[in-house]
């Protein structure tokens, strides 16, 4: 997330929230019983983030918690956490403008600093309440199709694609986003979530693709950390059934690091490399849904 951040502190200038007289969009969000303020230069800066939260919507009350000012200055993005600069990115970067936002909210609900994290995974978290397996795909793959349908089944999904790991327990966290649809899945949910057919479609920046968000009502409700059992790679292939196979741990780790942020701490390195070395892996191909949930469930029994 920071790679791509100015190093300058840009000067402020109109389009500050805080300078009299200017109009920007703001948007309170109800998330583990606090109240966050996501304040937006203009429509497009909004677009970027609200969609994600905007199941957690709620109307202002006294001061809230913590405040997020995304603004354009200078042609950049620019960031700002609690009245304080974060970084600066242009329009190119605005994939890693958006991780960052994600790493300063989750270090706000979590009251914690970067350091005290082992990792952040582009990967859904399904859990049954007591612990968790980690879901990894590229894009297209079918990780999300599968969280909303392991949700609908009764799991618990932690997060979409963005999981936090913290350091000293290597508990994964719950991250409060939506789950993304693209559209290639949306006639396969809609009898699932109904709403989905009318949800309003959104450019997302990350995946390059048209996507619908499907509220998860759990995840703004209350923090949740789990120990973090195993590691699934999905892939949905037409025709296929179910197969799930074992992975060896060198290979899921070669899958699993390039996209994904590992604290650059030493002490927090060498918890990494344990706590990786206790997963277990898999590799998951589906295109029976009722097989592949079956599966799931079966993993986190006790001879799963």
């Amino acid at each position: 997330f920071k790679e791509t951040a100015t190093k300058n502190k840009v000067s402020l200038d109109e389009n500050i929230d805080w300078v009299p007289n200017v109009k920007v969009i703001r948007r309170y969000y109800l998330i583990f019983g606090q109240v966050f303020l996501f304040a937006y230069s203009s429509a497009d800066e909004e677009r970027l983030i609200h969609p994600k939260f905007a199941h957690l919507e709620t109307s202002p009350t006294g001061k809230p918690a913590h405040e997020f000012g995304l603004y354009v200055c200078n042609g950049n993005y620019v960031l700002f956490v609690d009245k304080q600069w974060v970084g600066s990115w242009t329009k190119e970067n605005e994939h890693y403008m958006g991780g960052m936002f994600s790493m300063k909210l989750v270090q706000k609900l979590y009251c914690t600093e970067e350091k005290q994290w082992l990792g952040i995974f582009h990967a859904a978290g399904i859990s049954n309440g007591n612990e968790c397996f980690m879901f990894a795909g590229e894009s297209g793959a079918g990780k999300s199709t599968l969280s909303s349908i392991l949700m609908h089944a009764g799991m618990d999904v932690l997060a979409d694609d963005f999981l936090p790991v913290i350091s000293n327990t290597g508990m994964a966290c719950r991250f409060p986003a939506a789950i993304s649809v693209k559209k290639e899945a949306l006639e396969l949910l809609s009898a699932d979530f109904p709403n989905l057919k009318n949800a309003k479609e959104y450019q997302n920046p990350e995946m390059g693709k048209i996507v619908r968000y499907l509220p998860n009502l759990q995840n703004g409700q209350k923090a949740l950390k789990v120990p973090c059992k195993g590691l699934v790679f999905v892939q949905y292939k037409e025709n296929s059934g179910l197969e799930l196979i074992p992975l060896k741990q060198e290979e899921a780790f070669e899958r699993l690091i390039p996209d994904s942020w590992i604290s650059p701490y030493k002490l927090n390195a060498k918890r990494f490399l344990d706590w990786f070395a206790k997963l277990r892996c898999y590799q998951i191909t589906y295109s029976d849904n009722d097989k592949m949930v079956e599966a799931v469930k079966g993993l986190f029994s006790p001879m799963g």
